[in-house]
């Protein structure tokens, strides 16, 4: 859902699943939201199953390394510096 900011001061409840964004920000929203979807499409292609027995190890693996690494559903995010240091 993409919405003026002035209609966002008067947003009291969203649901589950909805994305709010300014418009002034929408492209930068629609670009994450497409890279999130190739992302998860490739993962699919090179055999990424959740709760895999292979998955769970990668979360252990990558949850212990650190605050400013972080591994949910096959995707593995963090600050550059803290992935380098992997």
């Amino acid at each position: 859902m993409l919405i003026s900011s002035r209609a966002l001061s008067s947003v009291h409840y969203v649901e589950s699943g909805q994305h709010i964004a300014t418009w002034h920000d929408h492209r930068a929203f629609l670009k994450e939201e497409d890279s999130q979807i190739k992302l998860k499409e490739q993962s699919e292609r090179d055999g990424y199953r959740k709760e895999s027995p292979v998955d769970r190890a990668m979360y252990i693996v990558y949850e212990s390394a650190g605050d400013e690494v972080s591994y949910y559903t096959g995707t593995l995010s963090g600050t550059q510096e803290a992935i380098a240091q992997l």
